[in-house]
């Protein structure tokens, strides 16, 4: 077995920092039916749409982890093994960018990020939530006080944002992670469905085709309500995309060749 799939496989025995956001319904990018499959039915797993960006990503770590020792001073390792086990609980564990055995011994993470938009000033907190959740993950896996995110934002500089422990954060994140991995991946139950485009990607690959058959629903059936929802929201769906198109028309005969609508205040 190679070093990589060996990886892969020890990190479908537990929830990775990078899986938490996703498990809770932070991460803008991946949903809880993705981890879900990664960890259970690992053979259903769909090519990530950011898949290219991941993986630019991964490759500008070494460039930013330079730019970041430089401008602070830390001196980063990269532990071994390269997959960190919680010390109580073994389903919680964390793969982190580097470790500095400073006095306030820190996890450090090198992001690529395309926009700075929930960014805030360097040195701060400020930064999303999907990270903050990671970082506290890091920081109850490998006991340590900060996390730093070196940041870069399209190009040079980097940004430094540091987060402290918080342990009550923390016990509560655990809590809500152990108890997701005991209900869904112990028991193997799909988490509840929601509107990303992961279900709608298991479902096509779990139910590839039909098998010509009507399935009868009484009145009353539990499914009965999410029947006529969905044909209420679709009607009601299409008649916006109605509106919406008519008065897009309108303004693209108004502007004609100019460039688009200035409102005057």
């Amino acid at each position: 077995m190679d070093d990589r799939k060996e990886w892969l496989e020890q990190r479908r025995k537990g929830l990775g920092a990078s899986d938490e956001a996703a498990v809770l319904g932070l991460n803008p990018h991946r949903s809880p039916i993705e981890v879900w499959i990664d960890k259970v039915h690992p053979e259903l797993a769909q090519p990530r749409e950011d898949e290219d960006f991941l993986e630019f990503g991964t490759e500008v770590e070494a460039p930013i982890e330079r730019r970041y020792v430089r401008d602070t001073g830390n001196k980063v390792y990269h532990p071994s093994p390269a997959i960190i086990i919680h010390p109580k609980y073994p389903e919680i564990i964390c793969t982190p960018d580097g470790l500095c055995d400073s006095p306030e011994r820190i996890v450090v993470e090198y992001k690529f990020e395309r926009y700075s938009d929930n960014f805030g000033d360097q040195g701060t907190d400020e930064i999303p939530d999907h990270f903050l959740v990671q970082g506290a993950h890091q920081m109850a896996c490998t006991d340590r006080n900060r996390v730093d995110f070196g940041v870069l934002h399209g190009a040079p500089p980097i940004r430094v944002y540091r987060a402290h422990r918080d342990l009550q954060l923390e016990a509560q994140l655990i809590d809500r992670l152990r108890a997701w991995w005991s209900d869904y991946v112990v028991k193997q139950l799909e988490p509840p469905i929601d509107s990303s485009t992961g279900w709608t990607q298991y479902l096509a690959k779990k139910y590839p085709r039909n098998v010509g058959e009507m399935l009868k629903v009484k009145a009353g059936d539990a499914i009965e309500n999410s029947v006529r929802t969905y044909a209420i929201a679709k009607r009601a769906l299409d008649e916006c995309e109605l509106v919406v198109d008519k008065h897009k028309n309108q303004l693209r005969a108004f502007i004609g060749d100019r460039d688009g609508i200035l409102l005057a205040d």
